[in-house]
């Protein structure tokens, strides 16, 4: 039974129990049964074209209602096909997830893998950073020894220079004074011959102790030089000779020809045979 012939069947016992109603009312009340039953008949005209109309209502909102069912019916097919297609999606989401997730965790290994390396290229680097002032410090100290020895090549160039016109000086000196020992001798001679005590003529007044080492050796001429570490601030004056010894060795006699301020040049008076001056060796004008 569909539900439009259950409302009417609803309708027509209400329109009887209605009707009965009325009956009774009447009969109870003896009054004019048919002039009731038209009005009664009336108003149930009345109330079945309103009931009908509402019927009509119902019927049309039934349809609308079967109508919008059928959409939703349809709808909820679309979103059941939805559904198992988003169903679908969230599985392989899913899986992409735990993907996701496998790949995150092998970053998070990694980077903390970098975070270990990148401690250690800190600790390198604080490492490097004082490794590095320290090669600043040495650096400076040796641009220091640099200048140092920058200015003692200076100074050794100059004294080069110098040494070498001393030496020009003293190989004309020592010209000239070969050729006046040549002279001396006959001289000496000469006076010996004649019965002249020499030795007891000549007085030299002793050079006080004075300690020296010898700096460079120019020994490629006859007789040899050597420069002395000792100068005029020494109190070295020219005419005084110097032992030069090694390990308390005699090595040679020198004498001082050209006197500097904190050097001095000296002539080789005589050494020992075979043995050679050499740079280092000690030299006093005393040997106590």
């Amino acid at each position: 039974m569909s539900t439009l012939a259950k409302t009417l069947v609803v309708i027509q016992l209400v329109l009887s129990a209605i009707f009965l109603t009325v009956a009774g009312a009447f009969f109870h009340h003896k009054t004019d049964w048919r002039r009731y039953a038209e009005k009664i008949q009336a108003n149930y005209r009345e109330m079945a074209q309103r009931k009908n109309k509402n019927i009509d209502q119902l019927g049309a909102q039934i349809t609308t209602m079967k109508a919008y069912i059928t959409e939703k019916e349809q709808e909820v097919g679309l979103l059941r096909t939805n559904l198992i297609g988003t169903g679908e999606q969230l599985v392989e989401k899913s899986t992409q997830l735990t993907q996701r997730m496998l790949e995150y965790q092998k970053l998070l290994e990694e980077h903390g893998k970098l975070v270990q390396q990148i401690e250690r290229q800190r600790d390198n680097i604080a490492e490097l950073q004082n490794a590095n002032e320290n090669l600043r410090t040495e650096y400076g100290k040796a641009r220091q020894d640099k200048e140092v020895a920058e200015n003692q090549v200076a100074r050794l160039i100059s004294v080069k220079g110098s040494l070498e016109r001393d030496l020009e000086e003293l190989r004309t000196d020592y010209a000239r004074s070969k050729q006046e020992v040549e002279d001396y001798k006959i001289m000496e001679q000469q006076l010996l011959a004649a019965g002249v005590d020499i030795p007891r003529l000549v007085q030299r007044k002793p050079a006080p102790f004075i300690e020296a080492v010898v700096m460079a050796v120019k020994d490629d001429i006859e007789p040899g030089l050597v420069l002395l570490n000792v100068g005029e601030n020494q109190r070295v004056q020219k005419g005084y000779e110097f032992t030069v010894y090694r390990n308390d060795e005699f090595v040679a006699k020198v004498i001082v020809e050209r006197v500097l301020r904190d050097m001095s040049g000296a002539r080789v008076l005589f050494q020992k045979p075979e043995a050679n001056i050499q740079v280092g060796d000690k030299a006093a004008t005393r040997v106590n």
